[in-house]
């Protein structure tokens, strides 16, 4: 049937939020074009924000961020088009004022009946979304916060709208969930240091040499400190200005999904803290 089973080791309420489908005959529209992770919105620094004052933003308000409009100032190949239908952000959750949870829907919605993150008060998280981009949104996300907050968003990739590529590259294809990593492993392993960059073949999992894009579920197991991990195709020269996931204490457990682009079945996982790092394709 079309439905999925969902699996929790303790027994606990669940809520699933739908967020789009993917559809076996559209040529050229909803193929996913993914890009490096670049930050593109940061209220703090008013990036990408048209109303910005630098504060946090107030509670139980929404706030437009640019998508369709962001420019990359790197060349253009990961500018986002205009017929753009939607795209894959990472947003994170920056010093909450309180527990709380953060909204992102298109930029013609207010309605905040679905959740994207839950986070604890003072304590940084990240978490994976797709939003709507075309027709009414205009390009634009809202997002909401249920508490005083900064935010930050980091593009990992677009989806072709009418008249976009009419090739299959982009195409999602699904597998059964498959462990690509997990630094636990033999049992007894170190943690891994702070600034480590592993290199992950998810090969075994099935995806092939010329996969455009993999998406992912990856987490950090008792951390050591506070800290995230960024996750990319291949290593970035220096610790860069996006995350996948956000780790806001000691001691935690935290997992959180996203995408990226693929390096010959590859990709590279960075942790900032010392932590194990378990990823699941």
């Amino acid at each position: 049937g079309n439905g999925v089973d969902i699996f929790s080791s303790v027994e606990t309420d669940l809520i699933v939020d739908v967020l789009g489908l993917f559809v076996t005959s559209n040529a050229g529209r909803g193929l996913f074009q993914p890009t490096t992770p670049t930050r593109i919105a940061d209220t703090r620094t008013c990036l990408g924000i048209p109303a910005c004052t630098g504060d946090p933003i107030v509670a139980k308000t929404w706030t437009a961020v640019d998508i369709g409009a962001f420019d990359d100032p790197n060349g253009g190949w990961m500018d986002v088009p205009a017929n753009a239908s939607a795209a894959f952000i990472s947003v994170t959750i920056d010093d909450p004022q309180g527990a709380g949870w953060l909204s992102v829907v298109p930029g013609d919605s207010t309605v905040g009946a679905t959740s994207n993150l839950n986070y604890d008060s003072q304590r940084n998280a990240t978490a994976l979304a797709m939003v709507r981009l075309d027709g009414g949104a205009a390009g634009q996300a809202n997002i909401f916060a249920s508490v005083p907050a900064h935010f930050q968003v980091d593009l990992l990739g677009w989806f072709t709208g009418a008249g976009g590529a009419g090739d299959p590259s982009g195409t999602f294809v699904p597998l059964t969930p498959y462990r690509t990593l997990d630094s636990r492993v033999p049992q007894g392993s170190p943690a891994l240091a702070p600034d480590t960059v592993t290199t992950v073949d998810a090969a075994p999992a099935g995806v092939p040499a010329d996969a455009a894009a993999i998406l992912m579920n990856n987490a950090a197991v008792l951390t050591g400190a506070a800290g995230e991990l960024q996750v990319a195709d291949v290593a970035q020269p220096t610790p860069p200005a996006f995350r996948n996931l956000s780790a806001g204490a000691a001691g935690l457990n935290i997992a959180a999904a996203t995408v990226t682009r693929a390096d010959d079945a590859t990709y590279t996982i960075r942790n900032s803290m010392t932590t194990h790092v378990i990823s699941d394709v």
